[in-house]
């Protein structure tokens, strides 16, 4: 499980990271040159410094989420990634938190859901769409998550049809799962 979100898309984080950094530099300088140095009170330089914050913010539960991850400590980092995978714009943050819930998923099984019915809901709606670009890891997620009901109503049909997928590209616990639950 020990770095996951890196295989799934190596160096977006910190390529978001950069690109994000890189903006709110540039709002902070616009702010500055619009209303002049700090402590004019200015509106555009407040809203800048408090984007800034925010992103701040962020950045530091997204380090705090991925030092949780590496060990195995997926119910702290889901607590630090929920407020920002709700926002879809966040991509980052939404699939580091699919990716800790499939994590806490592995560690627990379907108790992994106790106390975090909400968290897998949103774990659901994030992790289709990348088992349909056909990621092996998510398409393994969605059908164990549609075999169980975990986050959405139970389907077995659709659950063998994403575990085949994910089976078709390697992935052994899909694999198992048809095995055990399709006898395929």
């Amino acid at each position: 499980m020990q770095g996951l979100s890196k295989t799934l898309m190596p160096g977006a984080w910190r390529a978001a990271s950069g690109a994000l950094a890189a903006m709110l530099i540039a709002v902070h300088a616009a702010a500055l040159a619009q209303d002049g140095p700090p402590g004019s009170g200015s509106s555009s330089l407040q809203e800048s410094q408090r984007v800034l914050d925010q992103t701040t913010g962020m950045q530091s539960d997204l380090t705090r989420a991925k030092a949780a991850m590496a060990v195995d400590d997926f119910a702290a980092a889901i607590a630090l990634l929920r407020p920002h995978a709700q926002d879809k714009a966040m991509i980052t943050a939404r699939i580091d938190f699919a990716t800790a819930c499939l994590g806490l998923f592995r560690q627990k099984g379907w108790e992994a859901q106790e106390g975090h019915e909400q968290d897998y809901v949103l774990a659901y709606e994030i992790a289709l769409p990348l088992a349909e670009q056909g990621i092996a890891e998510f398409q393994y997620f969605v059908g164990e998550m549609l075999l169980l009901g975990i986050g959405t109503a139970v389907n077995r049909d659709a659950a063998r049809v994403w575990l085949t997928r994910a089976a078709e590209q390697g992935h052994e616990e899909a694999d198992d799962a048809l095995f055990f639950e399709f006898e395929l």
